[in-house]
C-alpha cells in the first residue's frame, strides 16, 4: 500500500534504523546468468534480485514470492530504475540500501534520473483514474499489498519499501488506495506491549549469577543450554527469570529461524526489539547454547556484538 511520508517519520516509526547494507549495482558488470528467464538486458535483475532476497531472508522470507520474479515488488523497483529511471544504461548504477531498526526494514532503490510527478500518481491511484498512462504494472502491485508500505522521496527517484513488524505502527502514516481521501484526523496512540504471562514451571533450572561489573552497557543475558534444558543468567530479579525464560524458550522455534544462518562462534547476530528494549540473540560459541542479551537504552547492538565472546565465558563457567 502506498503512505505518504517524510524522513523523520520513517526513523521515529523504525526506532533508531542502522544501514545494514549498502549496494551499488552496475547492471553491467553483473554476472551472466544463462537459466534466466528475463530478456537479456535484464539478466542482471535476475541475479541481483536474488542476490538480494537472500540477505533478508531472516525477515522476509515467507514473503519473497511478493518481493522477486516479475510479479515482486522490489523487481518492479529495480526494474523501473533500470527502464524509466536510466533508460537502460547498464553503465549507471543503482544504489539499494537496506536499513533496520528496532520496529522495522527499509529497503531504499535510488536511481539517478529525472523522477517523476509522485503527487500526480498517487492523486490518480486514489481516484482509480487511468494511471497506467503514468506509470506500469508495478504501481497495481505496489498499491496492493497489504504488508509492505511503500512511498517515493527524491521527487520520484528513490523507492522505498517500509516493513514494520507491528503493522500497528503504521498508523501514524496517511495511507493512499482506490477510494481513499485524505485526511489530517489525529491518530490513537498504541497501547504499551508486555510479555505474555508464562507458568513458571515451564522452565527448569535457572540459576541466578552475580552481574559482572565491567559490563555495564547490558542490563540482563541469558545463556540456555538446550541439551541440558537448563539457563543460567544475570541482571534480572529472580521471580521474573522463570517468565522470561519460558517467552524465549516458546520462541526458540522462531530464534532457529532467525539464527539458522549464522555460523557458530561468529559476531554476527540477530537483533530483536520490544517497546523498550533491544536483545541481541546469538548462537555463541556452541551449536547447543543460546545467548541472549537485553541492553541499556542508547547502547549500539552494532558495537555491543563484540562483547559477545566475554559474556558468554562468563556463563558458562558459572554455570
Amino acid at each position: 500500500m502506498f503512505v505518504i511520508a517524510t524522513q523523520n517519520q520513517v526513523e521515529a516509526l523504525l526506532g533508531e534504523p542502522e544501514l545494514i547494507a549498502d549496494d551499488r549495482i552496475v547492471p553491467e558488470q553483473c554476472p551472466e546468468i544463462s537459466h534466466s528467464p528475463y530478456r537479456p538486458e535484464y539478466g542482471w535483475l535476475f541475479w541481483y534480485e536474488r542476490r538480494l532476497a537472500g540477505f533478508l531472508e531472516p525477515w522476509l522470507d515467507k514473503f519473497r514470492h511478493q518481493l522477486i520474479g516479475e510479479s515482486g515488488i522490489l523487481c518492479e523497483a529495480l526494474s523501473n530504475a533500470f527502464y524509466h529511471g536510466h533508460r537502460k544504461d547498464a553503465y549507471t548504477p543503482i544504489r539499494v540500501q537496506v536499513f533496520r531498526g528496532r520496529c522495522g526494514l527499509l529497503v531504499r532503490i535510488k536511481d539517478r534520473g529525472a523522477g517523476f510527478d509522485v503527487a500526480a500518481v498517487y492523486d490518480k491511484f486514489r481516484t482509480g483514474s487511468n494511471y497506467y498512462t503514468l506509470a506500469g504494472n508495478g504501481i497495481r502491485l505496489m498499491g496492493r499489498s497489504r504488508i509492505f508500505f511503500i512511498y517515493y522521496t527524491g521527487g520520484g527517484t528513490t523507492f522505498n519499501l517500509l516493513y514494520p513488524f507491528d503493522p500497528r505502527t503504521i498508523d501514524a502514516l496517511e495511507r493512499i488506495g482506490p477510494g481513499k481521501e485524505r485526511s489530517n484526523a489525529p491518530q490513537t496512540p498504541l497501547p504499551p506491549k508486555s510479555l505474555p504471562k508464562v507458568p513458571a514451571q515451564t522452565v527448569d533450572c535457572t540459576r541466578i549469577i552475580p552481574k559482572p561489573a565491567d559490563k555495564m552497557w547490558v542490563q540482563a543475558a541469558f545463556l540456555f543450554d538446550r541439551a541440558e534444558n537448563r539457563a543460567t543468567a544475570f541482571g534480572a530479579n529472580a521471580a521474573d527469570i522463570p517468565a522470561i525464560g519460558a517467552y524465549i524458550r516458546g520462541s526458540l522455534k522462531d530464534i532457529d529461524c532467525l539464527t539458522g544462518r549464522l555460523a557458530v562462534g561468529c559476531p554476527d547476530t540477530v537483533s530483536i526489539a520490544t517497546s523498550t528494549t533491544h536483545w541481541i540473540i546469538s548462537r555463541a560459541m556452541s551449536a547447543t547454547h543460546i545467548l541472549v542479551t537485553v541492553l541499556h537504552e542508547g547502547v549500539t547492538p552494532a558495537l555491543a556484538r563484540y562483547s559477545l565472546r566475554e559474556i558468554y565465558a562468563y556463563l558458562k563457567k558459572q554455570a
